[in-house]
Parts: structure tokens; sequence; C-alpha cells
């Protein structure tokens, strides 16, 4: 018979041996900025993990987004909400999802959201986008943004009439050219789609352009290049936007991809 100390170990090891090899950690941090005239965070993120079993053994998906709600006070945050319950409940299409939750959301109201979402299965990783919420992937100590912004400043970029170096900051930076709620029906490619593959420790941020359009690129890519648990990196980008005098709402979420070894 086992003694107590033996019974605790074999316990310790069935359970670890139930633990999915790879997750995700996820963390996320939100303020409503410090403008007198934003009493309503219009900001919303959400995250979800699904364990999957299957003949191979047993994984987690992971489905998490960020959206930044637009048309004013209840409008915009009843847009943003609407976006994330939309996306994390996906049946088949999450992105049209999202989409019908906020046209069902605004009761034929202006208003919308810009969106950026992840669906991690495993080292795959799909990612859904509109408007100027991003998405960065951290690899290898290198920091890549994975998504485009669907904005006029962007859009001057892309046409030479200003640099990229000017895009940072401009007048025009809070004038977006898509968003969740402007079509009952989406064009086809309205919404930017990409695969991309992660390794142990890659991480993907996602944040609402009040983080990021306070936060001067360079400083922000050491932010991201940091290292920091994921909670930490979330509320430090936050705090970052703050003391950089953001006046917008600002939102950071921070997955981490974790694998360990089989047993």
């Amino acid at each position: 018979r086992a003694n107590p100390q033996e019974a605790l170990d074999l316990l310790t090891k069935l359970s670890a041996a139930f633990e999915p090899r790879r997750r995700w950690l996820v963390a996320s941090s939100s303020t409503v900025g410090i403008s007198p005239d934003r009493a309503t965070n219009e900001d919303s993120c959400g995250a979800l993990q699904r364990r999957v079993f299957g003949a191979a053994g047993h994984d987690n998906l992971m489905v998490a987004c960020v959206a930044d709600g637009m048309g004013g006070m209840a409008r915009g945050e009843d847009a943003s909400q609407a976006a994330v319950r939309g996306f994390l409940d996906f049946a088949a299409s999450a992105a049209q999802s999202a989409n019908a939750r906020v046209i069902e959301a605004l009761e034929g109201k202006s208003g919308g959201c810009t969106f950026t979402g992840v669906i991690c299965d495993a080292e795959r990783v799909v990612v859904a986008h509109v408007g100027d919420t991003r998405a960065y992937l951290i690899s290898d100590r290198l920091v890549q943004q994975l998504t485009e912004d669907h904005s006029m400043v962007m859009m001057l970029v892309k046409m030479g009439v200003i640099p990229l170096e000017a895009a940072h900051n401009h007048p025009d930076s809070n004038k977006v050219m898509r968003a969740l709620g402007s079509n009952r029906t989406m064009p086809p490619d309205y919404v930017d789609t990409l695969e991309i593959t992660v390794r142990p420790n890659d991480r993907i941020v996602i944040m609402s352009d009040g983080v990021w359009g306070a936060i001067v690129p360079s400083d922000l890519e050491l932010m991201l290049l940091a290292g920091q648990p994921v909670q930490d990196m979330a509320d430090a980008l936050v705090r970052s936007a703050l003391k950089a005098g953001s006046t917008d709402n600002a939102t950071a979420l921070v997955l981490l991809y974790e694998e360990r070894e089989a047993l």
C-alpha cells in the first residue's frame, strides 16, 4: 500500500498526464484613457480556450480578439462587445459571425468597430483583421506586424503621399476605411486573413490603436521583446500608452504559446 506521499506523487503524475502538451497563456489589460471627454471604454477583448480531444491526444484551441468600438458612447461599446461575443462563439465563419452580432447590436444606428482576432489550433494560427487594431508576432527576438491598417494614413503611405515614418501621430490617424458593422453582408476580401505557424515561446500581441498609436514605434518594439510574463507585458503596454498621453481607449491582449515535454 502506498504511503500518503507516494499517493500524492502518483496523483500529480496522473494529473499532468491529462494536461495538454500544448497550451496558450493569455492576459489582457485595458483603460479608458486620460481624456476627460471619454467616460466609456469602447474597447472590448476576450479569449476562450477549449480542450480538443482526438486520437493523437488532446490540445487546446485558443480563440482571442480585440475590438475597438466606433460611434460614440454606448454604440461603440455595444458594437465591440458584440463583435467579441460573435467571434468567440464562432461556428463556421468567425468574422461573419462577429459582423452579424455588431449589426444586430447597433439596431440600425450608425457605428461599428475595428477588430483583430486569432484562432490558434496548436501551432497553427489564423488571423482575421478589419480596421486599425493590430496583431504582432514575437518570435526569435524579432517583432513582426501581422496586420496592415485599413486606415486613411496607410492609404496615403501606399500611394506614396507620405513616408511610413510620418504615419505615426498623423492628424488623420483615427480615420479607418473598414470596420465591422459597416456592411450587413461583407464584400469578398473585406476581412484580411492570414495563417502562420508558431513555435514554443512565441507570443502574439493584439492591441487597439490607443496603445500602438501612443507609443513610439521603437519603444513599442523594445517592450514587445522584453520577455515579461504575459500579464506584466499587457499591463506595461497600457501603462506606457497612458504615460505617453493617450486620450483614446487602450487595450492590449498577450498570448504565449507553451509546449511541454511528453511524459
